[in-house]
């Protein structure tokens, strides 16, 4: 029996060659700070804007071509680390993100 983890508010699945992160991780609504650092990532998933509390998104080291449009919905949002990807652009979305420190 796993416990539910539905109020994590850290999760740190960095390093671990993870090509795919599920959609689900829209439903931890407590998390405030996401590490997917250094993995395989070409992409996230949409749901990830569910997560109105997130304060943190370490996306460094991935293979992601883009940010997903609604990364502006995460208006909690204070740091982001998304070097070393295959970004070619930004969405305007960011512009929302006014706790976003630069």
């Amino acid at each position: 029996n796993i416990p539910s983890i539905e109020h994590v508010e850290w999760l740190d699945i960095s390093n671990n060659d993870i090509h795919v992160l599920p959609d689900a991780i829209g439903s931890l609504t407590q998390l405030k700070i996401l590490s997917v650092y250094n993995n395989r990532l070409k992409e996230l998933p949409a749901t990830l804007c569910r997560l109105s509390h997130l304060e943190r998104l370490y996306v460094s080291k991935n293979q992601l071509r883009k940010l997903p449009d609604c990364i502006g919905d995460l208006t909690a949002l204070k740091i982001l680390h998304a070097q070393e990807n295959r970004l070619a652009s930004l969405p305007t979305s960011l512009g929302n993100l006014h706790a976003l420190e630069i």
